[in-house]
């Protein structure tokens, strides 16, 4: 009977590396393992040198997936092949915190600040690859508080929470000046207006929820001269005021003065009237004249010399004629006391004009 020779080669063992995971920044976690392949009951114990796990990844390396390696187990009567496990590194976090800020409504926003807080190995704000971006309410956003949001970050080893900031946006200011005025006295105060500047977003009055209004004491007794037109009483949700005094100037009562008289050619022996007479005729007239003491003379211009006597001016300069009235001419006094003068000029007044003996003389009238 021959006999042979019998081989017993070593068994395969199995060494399963496990997955990991943990934070950019962190150490890494401690790696574990498992055995599969054990023959007749057996164990890691019969090993003669236990198998190890690593990762070239440390502390410092990116976020990412990295590979767990085992290797160094030794055993009489097996062999080793190792499974590969995964170390996957995550981002770590960063709190990118939003400033505050304030504006007067109507201006454009002012830069925001953000701030971050969590970094690690010694990172800082110029190791983020895109920084984030403050932003917050636009110009017409009304007066009040608004949020800012910050947003945008990017990182390859941060992922971003957000803490908004807030903007203040207080009143910007109008202002509000009384326009001004003029009235006669007697008359009573009229709607004063106001006019407004510092209006923002091309805005004007019509947004004013309160208008100002318009204060003065004068009132229709007032003499004449100037006071104060006191703006005040507006009110806005996006508006301060501040008011500028109008000035209310009175002036003497203005007597309308017509147009002055034409004369009307009177009918032979009929009394001279004027046919749009008025008091400031005879003011007129009277102011042109050289008014001399009583019984003295007093000098007509044409205009009343035609309007008496319905004859032009050059008519009595040719024939060298002198007109002679006493104070009972009737045709004088009736014009004179008619009502367009009587309710301007005494009875004196006007006597003083028929006093003379002679009221037209050609000098006179050249005069």
């Amino acid at each position: 009977m021959n006999s042979g020779n019998l081989d017993i080669t070593k068994a395969a063992i199995t060494v399963q590396i496990e997955d990991k995971s943990r934070i950019y920044g962190e150490a890494n976690p401690a790696f574990t393992l498992s055995y599969s392949g054990f023959k007749n009951g057996q164990d890691s114990s019969v090993f003669t040198a236990q198998a190890t796990a690593s990762s070239t990844a440390d502390v410092f390396s990116n976020a990412g997936s990295y590979a767990i390696t085992g290797s160094g187990a030794t055993a009489d009567n097996y062999d080793f092949t190792y499974a590969n496990g995964t170390l996957t590194v995550g981002k770590a976090t960063l709190t990118a915190t939003a400033g505050n800020g304030t504006r007067e409504y109507g201006d454009a926003n002012p830069t925001f600040d953000v701030t971050y807080a969590g970094f690690v190995n010694g990172d800082d704000e110029a190791d983020i690859d895109t920084l984030a971006i403050a932003s917050s309410a636009g110009t017409s956003a009304n007066v009040g508080t608004h949020a800012v949001i910050a947003s945008g970050a990017l990182d390859n080893n941060y992922i971003f929470t957000y803490v908004d900031g807030s903007l203040t946006i207080t009143k910007a200011t109008l202002t509000a000046t009384a326009d001004n005025a003029a009235r006669e006295m007697g008359n009573a105060n009229s709607t004063f207006g106001v006019t407004y500047t510092g209006f923002k977003n091309g805005e004007n009055a019509g947004v004013i929820d309160t208008p100002a209004s318009v204060t003065t004491l004068a009132d229709a007794a007032s003499p004449e001269g100037d006071y104060t037109l006191t703006p005040l009483g507006a009110t806005d949700n996006n508006y301060d005021f501040i008011y500028v005094d109008g000035i209310l100037s009175i002036t003497p009562e203005t007597i309308v003065v017509p147009p002055s008289p034409t004369p009307s050619q009177p009918s032979p022996g009929s009394t001279p009237v004027l046919s749009n007479g008025s008091p400031p005729a005879l003011l007129k007239a009277l102011s042109n004249t050289r008014l001399l003491a009583p019984n003295k003379n007093i000098f007509f211009p044409a205009i009343i010399q035609e309007q008496l006597l319905g004859k032009p001016y050059e008519h009595f300069i040719e024939q060298d004629i002198f007109f002679e009235f006493d104070d009972t001419t009737d045709e004088l006094w009736s014009f004179l006391e008619s009502d367009i003068y009587a309710d301007y000029y005494t009875e004196e007044e006007l006597r003083i004009v028929l006093l003379d003996e002679q009221l037209f003389r050609k000098g006179a009238l050249r005069h």
